[in-house]
C-alpha cells in the first residue's frame, strides 16, 4: 500500500513538473503522505536512539541547557503534554514540512519538480534523521536572506543559522556561508583566496585529526561514544565519492548560471532575481568545499555537505524555468540524482535497512 502510494505520488509530481502554477491538492496530499511515512516508522537506524532520547526528554533538557535548546525544549514540552513519540514526530515533521513549503513558494518554483527530485533519496535520509530535518527550514530561511541580500541580511541570516544550531549543533559549520561576497567583488581574487585557504585547511585538518575529538563531540555529528572512532585515520578511496559528487554539484551550479544568464525567457526582474539565487547556490557549493576535508577523517561527515542538497534542488527547479523540457540540463539533473542514490547505496551498504522499514514497519498500518 505504502509502496504503491509512493510511486503514484512520484509519478504525479513528475507529471505536474511543467505546470506554471503549483497543484495545491497534490502538494497537500504529498505532505500528508510524508508525515504518515515518517511518523509511523518504528524500525531502522537511529529509531531506538530517538525513542530513548524522547523517553528521557525531561532529563535531556536539564543536562544540555542552551545546547540545542529548540530541539530539547520542544521535545520536553510535547512529552510533558502526554504525547507519544509517534505523535511527537507527526507534530515536528508537519511543522517542518509546512515551513519548507512556505519558503519554497518565495522562490517561485514548481514545487512538484522539487518533490520529484527529493523523493528518490532525501525522503528516506531525512526520515531517519528527524532532528536534522527539523533544522533544514532554518537553513533554507538563511539561504533566502543570503540570495536576496536585502538590508540587514547578514543579521537575519545569522539569526536563522543560530536557530538551526539550536536544533542540531552540527549546523554551526554553515556560518561559513556568511563569507558570501556582496554584489561587488573581484571574482578571480576571491576564487584564488578561497582555494588557497581551503587547501591549507585541508592539510592542517588531516595533520591534526587526532586532536579533533572534542570538536567533533561538540558539533554532535555522531553519537559521542563514536567520536574517538570517527577521529581516526580514514582509509581507502571512500572520501573520493562525496568529493566527486560535490564537484558535480559545483559543475551543475556553473551550468545553471550559464543557462539563466543566457536565456531569453522571462527577461525581467524575476530573471535577475533568479540569477541572484543561482549565483548564491554556486557560492554555497564553493564554500562547502571547506567541509569536504572532514570526509578524509571519516566518511560519515559527508552529511555536512549533503544538507546542502535541498538548496541544490531549489537551484535545479529555478533553472528548469529557463531550459527546454528535454534539455541537456534536465538529463544531467536526473543523472546527478541517480548518482546520489548509488552513492548512498555505496556509503551505506545496508541501504535496504534504511528504506525497507518505512514501508514494512509502519505502526499506523499494523493490523491492516
Amino acid at each position: 500500500m505504502l509502496q504503491l502510494s509512493y510511486f503514484v505520488l512520484l509519478i504525479m509530481n513528475y507529471l505536474a513538473r511543467n505546470r506554471k502554477k503549483n497543484v495545491q491538492w497534490l502538494l497537500i496530499l504529498t505532505g500528508v503522505f510524508i508525515v504518515f511515512l515518517w511518523s509511523g516508522n518504528n524500525d531502522g537506524p537511529d529509531f531506538y536512539n530517538y525513542l530513548d532520547i524522547y523517553s528521557s526528554a525531561e532529563t535531556t533538557i536539564k543536562s544540555t541547557g542552551l545546547y540545542q535548546i529548540i530541539y530539547t525544549s520542544s521535545m520536553a514540552f510535547i512529552h510533558r503534554l502526554g504525547f507519544t513519540f509517534y505523535q511527537y514526530r507527526i507534530i515536528v515533521s508537519s511543522i517542518s514540512i509546512f515551513f519548507i513549503y512556505e519558503l519554497l513558494k518565495r522562490f517561485k518554483i514548481n514545487i512538484s519538480y522539487f518533490v520529484f527530485l527529493y523523493f528518490p533519496i532525501m525522503l528516506f535520509m531525512d526520515g531517519i534523521q528527524i532532528r536534522n530535518f527539523f533544522a533544514i527550514p532554518f537553513l533554507i530561511l538563511a539561504f533566502y536572506y543570503m540570495s536576496h541580500k536585502k538590508r540587514g541580511w547578514k543579521v537575519k541570516c545569522s539569526a536563522a543559522l543560530l536557530g538551526a544550531f539550536f536544533v542540531h549543533s552540527s549546523f554551526i559549520v554553515y556560518f561559513i556561508f556568511l563569507l558570501i561576497p556582496s554584489k561587488k567583488y573581484n571574482k578571480n581574487k576571491l576564487f584564488k583566496m578561497h582555494a588557497t585557504v581551503g587547501l591549507l585547511f585541508t592539510v592542517l585538518l588531516f595533520m591534526f585529526r587526532s586532536a579533533l575529538g572534542p570538536i567533533l563531540s561538540f558539533i554532535s555529528i555522531v553519537d559521542e561514544t563514536r567520536v574517538a572512532q570517527y577521529s581516526g585515520i580514514q582509509t581507502g578511496w571512500g572520501p573520493l565519492i562525496p568529493i566527486s559528487m560535490h564537484l558535480a554539484a559545483i559543475g551543475l551550479s556553473f551550468y545553471s548560471m550559464y543557462i539563466v544568464n543566457r536565456s531569453n525567457v522571462n527577461n525581467s526582474r524575476n530573471r535577475k532575481e533568479d540569477a541572484a539565487i543561482v549565483r548564491t547556490v554556486l557560492w554555497l557549493n564553493l564554500l562547502s568545499c571547506y567541509l569536504l576535508p572532514f570526509t578524509l577523517i571519516q566518511i560519515n561527515y559527508y552529511r555536512l555537505v549533503r544538507n546542502i542538497f535541498c538548496i541544490d534542488l531549489i537551484m535545479f527547479a529555478i533553472t528548469k524555468k529557463y531550459s527546454c523540457k528535454t534539455s541537456l540540463f534536465s538529463i544531467l539533473v536526473v543523472v546527478f540524482i541517480s548518482a546520489w542514490f548509488v552513492v548512498e547505496a555505496l556509503l551505506l551498504s545496508e541501504i535496504r535497512i534504511i528504506i525497507s522499514p518505512f514501508f514494512k514497519h509502519n505502526i499506523f498500518l499494523n493490523g491492516i
